[in-house]
């Protein structure tokens, strides 16, 4: 609702970079985020501020990361690979 208020706002739009990179910050997570915990064996048995900090971290970089690559590229590596999969 926010980015709908102040579409044309400059803090609104890093927020929208990361909707539009979805499913690559999602695979992101999966592959870079879990599996960099499953490298340092510290997956299991966290505590809940770790594992709020975590999110958090990815978070912060993932929406750092959208703002910045939107920049150079239309659409984000996994979102460009389905669309030239599916046409």
């Amino acid at each position: 609702m926010l980015t709908e208020k102040y579409a044309d706002s400059q803090w609104t739009k890093p927020f929208v970079a990361t909707g539009q990179l979805a499913l690559t910050l999602y695979i992101a997570h999966l592959v870079i985020g879990r599996g960099a915990l499953e490298v340092l064996e510290i997956l299991g048995n966290q505590t809940l501020p770790f594992a709020i900090g975590s999110a958090a971290i990815f978070c912060i970089c993932g929406v750092i990361f959208s703002h910045f690559w939107t920049k150079q590229f239309e659409r984000g590596p996994i979102e460009w690979a389905m669309r030239r999969i599916t046409g």
